[in-house]
């Protein structure tokens, strides 16, 4: 892909103020103009996306970081884009802490698809990381995981714990866990998520998922 030079720095591009009041429920209107971009994602199948301040938009597909060709991105635009897309809350996020992370939803041929996204500043600027999230959650066989980790699957008391670094398939392989609980056992399943990204149904399992700041306010409260 041919790459652009930025016509012009945004030194001073600063966010929006952002709102007091509590988050607000988000009514119908305008599409978001990043879903353009979220759409282009699917279609080129590429796992995440990339914008940065003075950049074209950056797809990451089949491993590699590849720049589309568009024109570069001013921290106007990017700041116009992001605000359509965050609820109040996680705009209060950004601004007190240089970062905030959620799930958006693109309906796109007849699938209302997930993408994580991360958005943060650096040098000041804005930029975004987005994941797609995919559509069917794999089974143990498909990400060829331990027989141990089946074997964590039928604890019914204690805590198990699933740690890893960043890209390492923690998300997919705890949905994937609780997927083969859901079509074997009759019992209540309840996820408290931040954000949730795999949206399960139900087969045996009953089941309940919890997004902090969307219906509940934080992990502590969630637990009671």
């Amino acid at each position: 892909m041919s790459s652009h030079a930025p016509s012009k720095v945004d030194h001073a591009a600063a966010p929006p103020p952002v709102p007091s009041a509590p988050p607000s429920v988000k009514r119908g209107g305008p599409e978001p103009e990043i879903n353009k971009l979220f759409r282009l994602q699917i279609k080129f199948e590429a796992s995440d996306l990339h914008l940065q301040t003075g950049k074209p938009p950056m797809m990451r597909i089949k491993g590699e970081i590849r720049e589309l060709e568009m024109p570069p991105l001013s921290a106007e635009q990017l700041w116009r884009m992001f605000w359509e897309v965050m609820d109040d809350r996680n705009k209060r996020i950004m601004e007190a802490e240089g970062g905030a992370d959620f799930a958006h939803i693109v309906p796109h041929d007849g699938w209302d698809w997930r993408f994580r996204v991360n958005l943060f500043k650096q040098l000041g600027k804005p930029g975004m990381v987005a994941r797609k999230i995919e559509k069917d959650i794999p089974p143990f066989e498909k990400l060829f995981l331990p027989a141990v980790m089946e074997d964590l699957t039928k604890y019914d008391m204690g805590m198990v714990i699933l740690a890893g670094v960043t890209g390492s398939g923690k998300s997919t392989t705890i949905a994937s866990m609780l997927n083969f609980i859901n079509h074997r056992e009759r019992v209540h399943i309840l996820t408290i998520e931040d954000p949730i990204e795999f949206v399960y149904t139900p087969n045996k399992a009953l089941i309940n998922q919890r997004e902090l700041g969307m219906d509940v306010i934080d992990f502590h409260v969630a637990m009671k």
